[in-house]
């Protein structure tokens, strides 16, 4: 992230390297900041879509029966099918689980402000001797300097586990992995994690171009949409010849 604030916490050090986040805007009108800030103006391209546009996974519990090498005793939890941003069968062989891969929605507004407990929280606690990390407090909040942005985020949250073991080794191994964060031994278990987008939002997306643009890389993207996204719309800059 840009603001060097957002990786700091009161307590834990470099825990927000668990914390995945994809940044938006919201705001209609084209920003001057935002072009010179996060584009080279000669190629830049500002993208919309849809809120939420992601793609569903659908997983049956026989679908986890297979990974898990386990029976389920209940025939509607063998057969019922459940939609969810991440491919669970997938994560079960990968080796991570995320609290929003259940989640209808992981869009979140960002909230600007100068107060140091939500910028830098406390995320960890031990309560009943069992170590425990809120990694929901972060990514959601930013100094007030960055209001311009009027950001929105797809935060998911990944952590390491091993599901190829029995539930108590399973609970063991996630009690391991805590204390490993709390110390800075663990590590995530992937650096980026693509979510599929649905194919008919896909073909939703407009891209506005930079007001520089030069004339051949506009034939570069005019070329890209006709191949990947031919029903996209490419729109020109409203600050054509103003800047």
């Amino acid at each position: 992230m840009d603001d060097i604030q957002e990786q700091k916490t009161a307590d834990i050090e470099n825990i927000g390297k668990f914390v995945f986040a994809s940044s938006w805007t919201d705001d209609v009108v084209e920003s001057i900041p935002m072009w010179k800030m996060y584009t080279d103006p000669r190629c830049g391209v500002r993208i919309k879509l849809r809120k939420n546009p992601f793609l569903k996974h659908g997983t049956r519990g026989s679908d986890f029966e297979k990974v898990l090498g386990a029976t389920l005793e209940d025939e509607k939890s063998r057969t019922t099918v459940m939609d969810t941003f991440l491919d669970l069968t997938a994560m079960l062989e990968g080796g991570y689980v995320s609290s929003q891969g259940w989640s209808g929605d992981i869009l979140t507004k960002i909230e600007y402000t100068n107060d140091l407990d939500k910028l830098e929280p406390s995320v960890g606690s031990c309560e009943n001797g069992k170590n425990r990390i809120d990694l929901g407090l972060l990514g959601k909040y930013k100094n007030t300097h960055w209001r311009f942005q009027n950001e929105w985020r797809y935060i998911m949250d990944f952590v390491p586990m091993n599901f190829s073991s029995n539930p108590q080794q399973i609970a063991r191994y996630f009690s391991q992995t805590v204390l490993q964060m709390f110390t800075g031994i663990a590590e995530p278990p992937f650096r980026y994690y693509d979510l599929d987008i649905d194919p008919k939002y896909f073909e939703e997306m407009e891209i506005t171009c930079s007001p520089q643009m030069s004339a051949g890389n506009r034939t570069i993207l005019e070329t890209l949409v006709e191949r990947y996204n031919p029903n996209a719309t490419i729109l020109e800059s409203e600050l054509l010849g103003k800047i």
